[in-house]
Formats: structure tokens, sequence, C-alpha cells
């Protein structure tokens, strides 16, 4: 059997189908009147012979079930929420299924809320009819509470030390230098690359005749310039290396001309991808 849901219905329909007159007067009954009554299926048990109807609001009391206006007895079961009674032998085809819920004293007459209808098919089941159009969008509903925090979750493992990008020696202090002599006043060790050498050499106690030569020195062919000192002054040095040892020294070197001289040597060498080697 296919069951299709209709719609409430006309007052007037209903209470046609309940009886003669029905009164919208309070009355005492197995479900409070303010409550509709609602059928929500109907099932044929061909093999017990019997229609078990579901739904809402039915009551504790046995009301009456009609089908095309017939009514189907005796009352098999009633709850609040199934009803099973005789199954018809109708034809096959649609027919209107009536529910009126039973007063608890057995007198006055129901209401509109005590009655539902409900179309029903018996028999042969045609083809599936087609989709329907979706229906328009709800309203968006109401935003919960914002939930508690969660536990802090526990930490990632610890990435590889990543290659240095710079390598820096701002000096220990001044260097006394000589006369004649070469001295390292800075330096530092890096890997295999490519480098970028700043340096800054400061000098002290030049006398007039006094001068200094400074510049970088490493493994691999050192491209730049050098600073020239000949009075207490600062001078920077640019200059590039690629070296390809695991590990190479680079530093940064002064010499003393007629005389003994202090000079101060600071220098930072930074890692490139590629320096093109200056003229």
């Amino acid at each position: 059997m296919q069951v299709r849901r209709s719609a409430l219905g006309v007052a007037a329909m209903l209470l046609a189908l309940a009886g003669p007159v029905m009164s919208a007067a309070p009355h005492a009954q197995g479900a409070p009147a303010s409550r509709q009554l609602y059928i929500l299926s109907a099932t044929a048990d061909y093999p017990n012979g019997e229609l078990v109807l579901t739904g809402a609001e039915f009551g504790t009391v046995s009301g009456r079930v009609t089908l095309a206006g017939l009514e189907v007895g005796p009352i098999i079961s009633w709850t609040d929420t199934q009803i099973s009674v005789p199954l018809p032998a109708f034809p096959p085809g649609s027919y209107l299924l009536t529910v009126t819920r039973g007063l608890a004293d057995g007198k006055g007459r129901p209401s509109v809320t005590d009655v539902n209808v409900f179309e029903v098919a018996l028999g042969a089941v045609g083809p599936k009819g087609e989709k329907g159009d979706q229906g328009a969008q709800g309203p968006q509903g109401i935003q919960g509470e914002k939930g508690d925090k969660g536990d802090t979750g526990d930490p990632g493992l610890q990435g590889p030390a990543g290659i240095s990008a710079a390598y820096a020696n701002y000096g220990a202090g001044y260097v006394t230098i000589g006369e004649g002599l070469t001295q390292t006043v800075s330096s530092v060790t890096v890997p295999a690359g490519t480098y970028v050498l700043n340096g800054v050499v400061k000098g002290i106690e030049f006398d007039d005749f006094d001068w200094s030569q400074c510049f970088f020195f490493a493994p691999g062919e050192v491209h730049g310039h050098y600073a020239v000192l000949v009075r207490d002054e600062t001078e920077p040095i640019l200059a590039d290396v690629t070296v390809a040892g695991p590990s190479n020294p680079i530093f940064l070197r002064c010499n003393a001309n007629n005389g003994t001289v202090k000079i101060l040597g600071k220098m930072i060498a930074t890692r490139v991808g590629s320096v093109t080697p200056s003229s």
C-alpha cells in the first residue's frame, strides 16, 4: 500500500467527516484539546489483515477511524501514537482516511483539533512521480556558544640547524703592528660557498710618516680593494671570495710601514648564491 500525506483540510470538511455536528468548546478527552491530532503514516499489513496508523496525540481512549466515509472496526489497538484496525477489502485506489480522537467521558462532541485526515492508496502502486523543485533555503539559525579552548598540542620535532648566512668578528681590541710586519686584525671561518666581505679598519697612534695597508686574505682568490691608513682614521674594505673547503679561514690583515701602529679590525662574511667577481 502507498500512502500520501495531505493537508489538514478545511475545518468544515473535518467536522463533516467526524459527525453531524462538532463543538469547539473545551471538553474532557484522552489528550488535551489544545494539541492537534496528526496522522503521520498508514501501512497495510496484508499477512495479518490490519491497517496500522502512526502519528501523535491520538489519545489513550479509542476513538473513530473511517475510510472513504465508512467506519472501520472494531479497533484492534489504540495508543497515543499508534492505531491498528482491520484492513478493509477495498478495490485498488486512493481513499480518504479520517481519525477522530475518543472522548474520555464518552460525552460531548470532538473539536477540530481532535480530527485529522490522510490520503491512502490501496492496491496497485503507480509509477513514481518526478522529483519536485527544491524549496527555498530557510533562515540561518542562531549561532551557538563558543566552545571551550582545546588543549595545547604536543610540540613538533625540532628541525635541523640551517646553514648560517653571515659570519662576523668585530675584533677583540687594537692590535699593535711593528714596523715592516703584517698581522691579522680580524678573522672568521666559513664553510664552502661564495661570500661578500665587508670590513672596517681603524688606526691610531700614527706619526707623520707612518702608514698601513689592510686587505682580505683567504684560501680562494679574493676580488676587491684594500684600505690605506696614513693617520688616525677609519676606512672601509669591500671584497668577495669563493672557497671550496669544508672549513675556510678568511683573514683581515694589515701591515705597518715607517713605524709602529695600532689597528682595530672588524669584518662580516655574508654568504650568497652567486657573486660576480669585481674587476
